[in-house]
Parts: C-alpha cells; structure tokens; sequence
C-alpha cells in the first residue's frame, strides 16, 4: 500500500542495540522492493548515533552510508547504543536484513509498531498505523409487516 500521493514521505526508525560485544560489526540493509532509503541530504541529518554512558571510550570506524545500507565497526560499546535513522519510503511497510553478532539483541521502532528480535535477522516493520474500518451500526429490526 503506497502513500495517496504516491511522493516519498519522510520517517524516522529508532533502532537500540543492546549487548552489543565489545568490538563488532553492524549492518542495516533494506530491501530493494520496500522502495526506501536513507535520507541523504546535506541539511538534514541521515543518522544519529550515540549513548548515555558514563567512562568508556566508543569508537566508530569504517562507516558506509548508502541509499540502501548503513554499515559500521564499532569498539567500547556501551552495554545499549540508539542509532535513530531518517528515510523516505512512499511504502507502508520497510524491510530488510540486520546483520549484528548473535547474541545481540536489536529493536526496531517506527511510528506504527516496535519489534524486538536476537541476532542477525530479516526484519519489517509497519511505516504507517493500520486503520481499522468501523463496525456497522446496527439498527433495531423493523416491525412484521400486519
């Protein structure tokens, strides 16, 4: 289900990863067939990444940033790190691949949904709330005919 207009509408995804290792690698890739991408523009900013951690030294390297993939090596993670990540999608729905160590547990938030899972994974999540159709009114049944 596309947008009415069908123009590509700006949203923002929180992905939180939780236990990452000490040193590991993380990649976002979405599908080809969702139609999003990062928002890459020079005024607006793509990605934040960052934690609330107090001592500790974290490190970012080797960061690929492409309409399609987000990709980084990162050293001295905390115990949760927020990566929140702008894109435009005319789609109702975006998927894609999330390739993290194993044990790492990963959550994904739009607007609509938040979804939960460990490890590397297939994801999707909802762009747009579901709009549900009201239930008929239901009238009182006319009197038989005399």
């Amino acid at each position: 289900m596309a947008a009415d207009d069908g123009a590509l509408l700006r949203q923002t995804l929180e992905i939180t990863f939780h236990d990452l290792p000490a040193s590991a690698t993380v990649r976002l890739d979405f599908a080809p067939e969702a139609g999003a991408e990062l928002l890459i523009a020079a005024s607006v900013p793509t990605i934040r990444l960052g934690a609330s951690f107090g001592g500790g030294q974290m490190g970012i390297q080797s960061l690929s940033l492409t309409p399609r993939r987000l990709q980084f090596e990162v050293s001295g993670a905390p115990s949760r790190l927020p990566l929140i990540v702008s894109i435009h999608s005319a789609a109702a729905f975006v998927h894609g691949w999330l390739q993290v160590p194993g044990g790492v547990q990963t959550t994904i938030a739009s607007a609509a949904e938040r979804i939960r899972f460990v490890g590397p994974s297939y994801w999707v999540v909802p762009l747009i709330q579901a709009v549900r159709a009201e239930p008929p009114v239901s009238r009182p049944a006319a009197p038989p005919a005399a």
